[in-house]
């Protein structure tokens, strides 16, 4: 008796079973699914984090001998025979792409690297100027914080050193930047807050910069008086919220 010949009643009752049973062997096998995925995703972390483990060991290493190597990138940065355009010896950017595009070099730095090494020298020069043969310097990571002081305040960059090296002789990265802080709370707190007047000084002279870039985009004189107005308006609100402020006391308040 096939199933289609049954009664009603149990052909219902198989159908349900089989239905059940089914239902019940999609289940076990979602769950052994889920039992290889979860043993896939384990071992693929487990790789991940032993690739993860060797790169750092390789990073570290690197970065031992990475004084050395901004060293010699700054040696042939400075010789300048590298420029086939003698108008690009000196440009940073020019020289991080030809060394980005040599068939040797390129490979092993990028241009973010090429910028990082480079500041590395710079920075342990701008040390030595006030210190000879510094100890302490081991890497260019560990440089890389005072690396921001090169365009504007390189002088300072020995400062900063002598206040990391005063706690160990073998400072890390993290101390570098931690003493860079203090130094920087210490400068803001030692510079004297300027007078009203020299601030409106600062703020009207950044408005009159501001408005001669504007100058040429002004359609018409009436724009130009409308301007003006809106400023007046501006200051009269504002004279008039200080009157209101002043005349308030405490009684009033309350």
């Amino acid at each position: 008796m096939t199933i289609n010949n049954m009664p009603g009643p149990d052909r219902q009752q198989l159908e349900t079973l089989v239905e059940q049973a089914e239902a019940n062997h999609a289940a076990e096998e979602s769950d052994h699914a889920e039992v290889a995925k979860g043993d896939e995703y384990e071992a693929a972390m487990n790789r991940l984090e032993h690739d993860a483990a060797v790169v750092a060991n390789l990073e570290r290493k690197l970065d031992a001998d990475s004084l050395r190597r901004a060293a010699d990138l700054t040696t042939v940065f400075e010789d300048g025979r590298w420029a086939t355009n003698p108008k690009h010896r000196g440009n940073v950017d020019k020289f991080t792409d030809w060394v980005k595009d040599h068939p040797r070099l390129g490979p092993a730095f990028v241009s973010q690297r090429t910028h990082q090494l480079l500041n590395a020298e710079r920075v342990r020069r701008a040390i030595s100027t006030r210190v000879e043969n510094p100890e302490g310097i081991s890497t260019e990571y560990q440089l890389r914080p005072l690396a921001r002081l090169l365009k504007h305040r390189a002088n300072e960059i020995p400062d900063v050193w002598a206040r990391t090296t005063k706690r160990t002789t073998k400072p890390s990265a993290s101390m570098v930047a931690d003493a860079l802080a203090e130094y920087e709370a210490d400068r803001r707190r030692d510079q004297p807050k300027p007078e009203p007047t020299t601030r409106f000084a600062q703020y009207r002279k950044t408005i009159v910069e501001k408005f001669d870039k504007a100058l040429p985009y002004v359609p018409s004189q009436e724009e130009i008086e409308a301007l003006f107005g809106e400023l007046a308006d501006h200051y009269n609100a504002y004279r008039d919220r200080l009157a209101a402020e002043q005349a308030i006391t405490p009684d009033d308040e309350s």
